[in-house]
């Protein structure tokens, strides 16, 4: 079998459960949302996204086209334990980040949770992501190598999306997001 798109069917299970001898000519798959891991799979716990992330990245490796690599949609389910409200204020309205994106830098992929923002005024409003630091895959390339001028640069694009979420590998809890929003309504 060298293709598997299961998307508009009802199946279940776990992207961690897939072997590396399962479908060992596979090239391309698409799984759908009841299976952890499968486009628009809704996680129902923070700590089960590392190894979902680490087993997507596998198959990636494996399979020639695993979904689409930057198409996957994953996020925090709000029936999560983890789920907490929205920050909205007058100056700000501050997403948690319990949004999943794979990022690639040069030939590196990694992932980060994010969320959006919008500072200002209605009239004048601002709207960007605020990210998470990025969960890297696999290691940085050698500085000698011809991809790592390209990796820097993109890296840093990337950097410059971690704002709010500076030093947060996972989504803060509520306690430390609330902080967060409250620091930025006072220094505004």
């Amino acid at each position: 079998m060298r293709e598997l798109h299961l998307i508009d069917v009802a199946v279940t299970g776990d992207v961690r459960d897939i072997g590396e001898n399962d479908f060992p000519h596979l090239e391309q798959l698409s799984l759908p949302k009841g299976v952890v891991g499968g486009t628009d799979h809704k996680f129902l716990r923070i700590s089960d996204v590392p190894e979902v992330m680490q087993a997507i990245y596998r198959l990636k490796d494996r399979v020639l086209s695993y979904y689409e690599w930057d198409s996957l949609w994953l996020s925090l389910s709000d029936q999560s334990p983890d789920w907490y409200d929205d920050c909205i204020s007058s100056e700000l309205q501050l997403h948690p980040p319990f949004s999943v994106e794979l990022v690639q830098a040069g030939a590196r992929h990694g992932w980060r949770w994010y969320g959006r923002s919008y500072t200002g005024t209605i009239s004048h409003s601002c709207v960007g992501t605020a990210s998470c630091e990025i969960n890297w895959l696999d290691p940085e390339p050698d500085r000698e190598s011809s991809d790592y001028e390209n990796y820097e640069q993109k890296l840093h694009q990337l950097e410059q999306e971690v704002n709010f979420y500076r030093g947060y590998l996972q989504p803060p809890t509520e306690e430390e997001y609330n902080r967060i929003c409250r620091g930025f309504i006072d220094r505004s």
